[in-house]
């Protein structure tokens, strides 16, 4: 499978095997970006009608916003071509993705580990990206193995620094593709672990850890 097979996978919801730490960053926000409701919407059946009146009242300085017809169905051709541009520029974004050309989440601080399964979940591996954003780490996790756990059974993702303290970066049911977010790095936080936890079951870690991963700068 060629690196271009891999990315098409990957973005089709299969696993990040043979990827690259900076190309899954890459991939997940342009996951994130065509999954935006905003990218794809409609614009609205009166808007075309109205950019017309607008474009020759100005035009004729009259503020007669009566447009002829064929006004209209030129405008509202004009409104077809710029979402046809709209859909080719998602295109080509998604073409550098998948071409392994750089992006500008590249040139962001990332993290990235390989997780390891646990006696409880001998099966479970996994692999972790953390890129450092404005308002925070996002964390793309990739986990296979692990059994879902519907509520009140949960799974939950920690940092951990060198003198022992936790924090808590997101919750979630089961994989393969989870987002999380960190407001700590993990240049201080350097160990990731994945426990098992129960709704009503408090705050603090169970101890049960099913996956752990030691992130490593790579960018």
């Amino acid at each position: 499978m060629t690196d271009d097979d891999r990315r098409a996978a990957y973005l089709a919801e299969a696993d990040a095997g043979g990827l690259t730490p900076a190309d899954i960053a890459a991939l997940d926000e342009i996951r994130d970006l065509l999954g935006d409701d905003a990218v794809w919407a409609q614009p609205s059946a009166g808007l075309g009608d109205r950019v017309a009146a607008s474009i020759a009242a100005e035009k004729d300085g009259s503020g007669n916003n009566v447009v002829p017809l064929a006004s209209r169905r030129s405008t509202r051709g004009t409104l077809v071509l710029l979402g046809i541009a709209a859909a080719a520029v998602v295109a080509l974004i998604l073409v550098i993705a998948l071409s392994g050309r750089d992006t500008t989440s590249n040139h962001r601080l990332q993290f990235a580990a390989g997780l390891t399964g646990t006696d409880l979940a001998p099966r479970a591996s996994g692999h972790v990206t953390l890129v450092r954003h404005p308002g925070g780490w996002r964390i793309g996790l990739d986990v296979t193995g692990l059994p879902r756990r519907d509520p009140p059974k949960y799974y939950e993702a920690w940092l951990k620094n060198a003198a022992g303290v936790l924090v808590p970066i997101g919750t979630f049911n089961a994989g393969p593709h989870v987002v999380l977010w960190s407001a700590v790095s993990p240049a201080d936080f350097g160990t990731l672990t994945i426990t098992k936890q129960t709704v009503g079951g408090g705050a603090d870690s169970t101890g049960l850890v099913v996956l752990a991963g030691t992130p490593t700068q790579v960018h």
